[in-house]
C-alpha cells in the first residue's frame, strides 16, 4: 500500500463525530493493487474498529443479488425479459404478472401494492418467508406499466422477488447462492440476517447498535426512514432481518473485492463468477433517465450508473469520477464503485446512522480525497452538488436494550428458518394496504 496523505484521512476523520459514525472503514484499489485497506475510530464497545467488521450497507448490497440473477441469466438458466411469474407462478395479479427480472433490476417494474397489515416488508425489518407471502399477492398501482417508470420505492418488494427467483431457479435460499457462487470464489464473508449463536460467535466485529445514535434527516421521505430505523431499533428484529434489498453485512474491503471483479470484467478480462460479457450488459444503461426522489439517476441491472452526463449537479460517485463509474449507495453513507478509466475501486462504509444529506457529503467528500491522492482530480474546482430544501431534524436513534437488540427471547433469524427455538418479532402494526417504500437507496 503506499503511503496515505492527509486528503484521505482528514476526509475519514470527516466522517467521524456526532451524527455521523463512530467507526469507519475505508477500502481503496488500482488495478487490482491496494492502495487503502483503513478503519478508523471505535465500534460500540470502544474498541478500535477493525478493517474485517462487518457492517450492514443497506441499499448498497443490492449488486450482490443483481450479480447472482445475472449470473443464472449468463448460464441460460434464466431469461431476464421472460415474466417473473414463469420462475415463481404464484406471483402477482392483473398487470403486475407482466414484470420480468430485467424490470425489476432496473427499477421500472412499477409501484407494488401489497396488503401488509403485519409489516413483515417494511424497511430494515424484513421477515423474509412472511414477506414473501405478501409480496406474492401484489398488484400493479393502476397509473403504472411495467418499464414505464421509475419505481425504486418498491425496491424493498422487487428485490425480495428476485431473491426467490433464485431460491426457485438453483434450489438453493438466495443467501447461501451469494455466498457460495459470487463471494466465496474472492474470499468475501457476506451475512444476510444472524441468528444468536452467530452473533455471539462474531463478538465485537458486528456492529450492534447498541450506543445512541442521532441523525440529521430532511423532512418528508428521509426523516420517515430515520424513525422506521428508531423503531427498529428499539424493537429488536434489525440483525435477525434477512433483507435482500438492503441487509448485506460485509466490510469494505470485502464489498471492494467484489467490485474489483466487476471492474476486471469490464475491462475486458474473462473470467470466472460472472463473464466479462455479463458485466458489459449489468454496466449498460438499461432505461431512459428517471428522476428519482432527488436527481436524475441512470441505472443499470442492479448497479447506478454515474449520472454526470445530465451536467455536473447530478454527478453520483463524487467530482471527478469519469461518465463510465458504476456502483451502489446505501442509506446514509455507505458507498462502493468502480472507475473502469482509471481500474479503480472504492468503498466506504461506517457504523453511525448521518442520514441521507449529510452522509452524501461524507462519501462525496472520501470520493474526492481518494481521486486528489492519486492524482486523478479534474482540474477545476469541485461542483457543489445541489441539496434538497428542507427543514432539518434530528433523531435519536436509541435501541431499549441490549436483549431485545439480541434477539429477545427468540433466537431465529427472520428467514423463516427456525434457529434453535424462539419466536419471531411479529411486527408493528401499519396501514393494511399501500405501495410499500423501499429503503430510499
Amino acid at each position: 500500500m503506499t503511503t496515505l496523505t492527509g486528503t484521505i484521512t482528514e476526509a475519514v476523520a470527516g466522517a467521524l463525530g456526532p451524527a455521523r459514525h463512530l467507526g469507519a472503514q475505508l477500502y481503496v484499489s488500482v488495478a487490482g493493487e491496494t492502495v487503502c485497506d483503513l478503519a478508523a475510530g471505535v465500534r460500540d464497545d470502544g474498541s478500535p474498529i477493525d478493517a474485517d467488521d462487518l457492517l450492514v450497507w443497506f441499499s448498497g448490497g443490492k449488486p450482490f443479488l443483481a450479480a447472482a440473477v445475472c449470473r443464472l441469466w449468463q448460464s441460460g438458466l434464466l431469461d431476464l425479459d421472460a415474466p417473473v411469474r414463469g420462475y415463481v407462478p404464484e406471483f402477482g395479479t392483473g398487470r403486475a404478472r407482466e414484470i420480468s427480472c430485467r424490470h425489476l433490476l432496473t427499477h421500472t417494474g412499477g409501484r407494488l401494492v401489497v396488503a401488509d397489515p403485519d409489516g413483515v416488508t417494511s424497511a430494515f425489518r424484513v421477515d423474509y418467508e412472511r414477506a414473501l407471502r405478501v409480496v406474492l399477492g401484489a398488484r400493479l398501482h393502476p397509473q403504472d406499466r411495467p418499464g414505464r417508470q421509475s419505481s425504486y420505492a418498491s425496491s424493498t418488494l422487487s428485490w425480495i422477488l428476485l431473491a426467490e427467483v433464485v431460491k426457485r431457479v438453483t434450489g438453493r435460499p438466495f443467501d447461501t447462492y451469494v455466498a457460495e457462487e459470487i463471494c466465496a470464489p474472492l474470499g468475501v464473508e457476506s451475512h444476510y440476517g444472524f441468528t444468536r449463536q452467530a452473533l455471539e460467535a462474531l463478538g465485537n466485529r458486528v456492529t450492534t447498535y447498541r450506543t445512541p445514535r442521532s441523525a440529521h434527516y430532511v423532512h418528508g421521505a428521509d426523516a420517515a426512514e430515520g424513525e422506521a430505523i428508531q423503531r427498529v431499533l428499539a424493537g429488536g428484529t434489525f440483525h435477525r432481518s434477512v433483507d435482500p434489498g438492503a441487509g448485506l453485512w460485509a466490510s469494505a474491503r470485502g464489498v471492494g473485492r467484489f467490485y474489483e471483479l466487476l471492474l476486471r470484467r469490464a475491462c475486458g478480462h474473462d473470467g470466472d463468477v460472472v463473464s466479462a460479457g455479463t458485466v458489459a450488459e449489468m454496466i449498460r444503461p438499461q432505461r431512459p433517465s428517471y428522476f428519482e426522489e432527488a436527481p436524475l439517476i441512470d441505472f443499470g441491472l442492479g448497479l447506478t450508473l454515474e449520472s454526470r452526463r445530465h451536467g455536473e449537479a447530478y454527478a453520483y460517485f463524487g467530482s471527478h469520477t469519469s461518465p463510465g463509474a458504476f456502483g451502489h449507495q446505501g442509506h446514509g453513507s455507505p458507498m462502493a464503485f468502480a472507475d473502469p478509466a482509471h481500474e479503480l475501486v472504492v468503498s466506504f462504509n461506517g457504523n453511525g446512522l448521518p442520514g441521507r444529506v449529510v452522509g452524501k457529503r461524507i462519501w462525496r467528500a472520501i470520493s474526492d480525497a481518494v481521486y486528489t491522492h492519486l492524482g486523478l482530480a479534474r482540474h477545476g474546482p469541485a461542483p457543489v452538488a445541489a441539496v434538497r430544501p428542507g427543514r432539518v431534524r434530528t433523531i435519536d436513534l436509541r435501541p431499549q436494550s441490549a436483549a431485545d437488540e439480541l434477539g429477545g427471547p427468540g433466537e431465529e433469524r427472520n428467514d423463516g428458518h427456525h434457529h434453535e427455538g424462539g419466536d419471531r418479532d411479529q411486527g408493528a402494526g401499519v396501514p393494511a394496504e399501500r405501495a410499500r417504500p423501499g429503503h430510499g437507496g
